[in-house]
């Protein structure tokens, strides 16, 4: 008698007859709906056809394994969902649709961005309002400027997304730079979410917040000194009153006079600040006080 684990372990690169063959001696009840799963991981189409058309059980939820055959950049294993009639656009709140799932893990090829485009991925889905996490967001983190190019070809909201501020407190300027002088989004675009959406897990700022004042929270000098240099306005004030040189004052005083044993006494959004790799704002501050005082 095979273990799941056994049965589990074979289908990652055994030929299909042996893995059917291993499981037909397994008496685990969630024996098929594991092995869809590890099919839809690993992008074994052939296992995932099999299973879909020959598991005794249900393999429910089938929108579940749509959306894992897409983090894995499986074209062969996406088709085999879709060909169940399933829609490209379900949706899982944890993480988003077909598009967010195929770039959150990194080393997503630009051609399975396009394909799943092709087949009718929607760009804007209409619940990423649900979590504020526009497909670009994930583009940004663990993606390239090439497939952040094609989701604004076909339509993104690069400007709402809120796509730059991402791209400043990550540091990563190529994007940064993309996002102003190709996508055209204006360097002072407020962010414009609640403190309460899941938005601030991405990057601290109050609603309003500009990405100089991500830059100044998140210590990031070089982004600072190119928006600054692309016009961004050292006075404008976020949600909190705050222009981003106080922004940076703010949250440096949270630093030193709050608690770091418990971190849950700190709202959501500045819980980054005893995350164990954050250095402080010390080069950040120097810069902006550099620039202005940025007081009104």
């Amino acid at each position: 008698m095979a273990t799941l684990d056994e049965v589990l372990h074979a289908c990652v690169d055994q030929p299909l007859d042996t893995v059917l063959s291993l499981a037909s001696t397994c008496s685990h009840e969630r024996c098929e709906i594991e092995m869809a799963r590890a099919a839809a991981t690993d992008g074994r189409a052939d296992l995932l056809d099999y299973l879909v058309h020959n598991a005794t059980t249900s393999l429910e939820p089938c929108g579940m394994l749509l959306l894992t055959s897409a983090g894995a950049h499986s074209k062969a294993c996406v088709q085999v969902m879709l060909d169940q009639g399933l829609d490209i656009n379900r949706y899982d709140d944890r993480i988003g649709g077909v598009l967010h799932w195929a770039l959150g893990g990194g080393g997503c090829p630009e051609d399975f961005i396009t394909w799943l485009l092709e087949r009718g991925a929607l760009v804007n889905h209409p619940e990423d309002s649900w979590c504020d996490i526009h497909c670009l967001l994930p583009a940004v983190s663990h993606g390239t400027v090439p497939i952040m190019k094609i989701l604004v070809a076909a339509g993104a909201n690069v400007g709402s997304s809120a796509a730059l501020h991402y791209a400043v407190r990550c540091g990563y300027l190529d994007k940064v730079k993309y996002l102003v002088e190709e996508a055209g989004v204006a360097v002072d675009t407020p962010a414009g979410v609640d403190t309460n959406s899941f938005s601030p897990f991405y990057w601290c700022g109050d609603a309003g917040s500009t990405p100089l004042h991500v830059a100044a929270a998140h210590n990031q000098v070089a982004a600072a000194e190119y928006l600054l240099e692309m016009g961004a306005d050292m006075a404008a004030k976020n949600a909190g009153g705050r222009t981003p040189l106080q922004e940076a004052e703010y949250l440096s005083e949270v630093a030193a006079t709050e608690p770091k044993s418990d971190r849950r006494t700190l709202q959501r959004n500045q819980r980054f600040l005893f995350s164990g790799y954050f250095e402080g704002h010390r080069e950040i501050l120097a810069f902006l006080r550099q620039q202005g005082t940025g007081r009104a």
